[in-house]
């Protein structure tokens, strides 16, 4: 960024006012929040998904399935 660019941007953050600052920023962080749990799902989901297939592997197969009945267990009962 160069100076004229900073010196914009803070110029017209200047005449914001407090309130519109703030919505501006709760609803960007909510944004944040929102996208940070829809990727994690998807990561957590990838992840499953693929310890599911390596189910050949007795040590890992074991484990996942372990897993897989503690999370569909409590599933379950809510």
């Amino acid at each position: 960024m160069s100076t004229k660019q900073i010196e914009n941007h803070l110029s017209a953050n200047a005449n914001m006012r407090k309130k519109d600052i703030l919505i501006g920023n709760f609803l960007g962080g909510l944004a944040w929040g929102f996208g940070t749990v829809i990727g994690a799902t998807i990561v957590a989901a990838l992840l499953i998904a693929i310890l599911r297939s390596v189910n050949v592997l007795p040590v890992i197969g074991v484990i996942t399935n372990t897993v897989l009945e503690t999370v569909e267990q409590r599933q379950n009962k809510d």
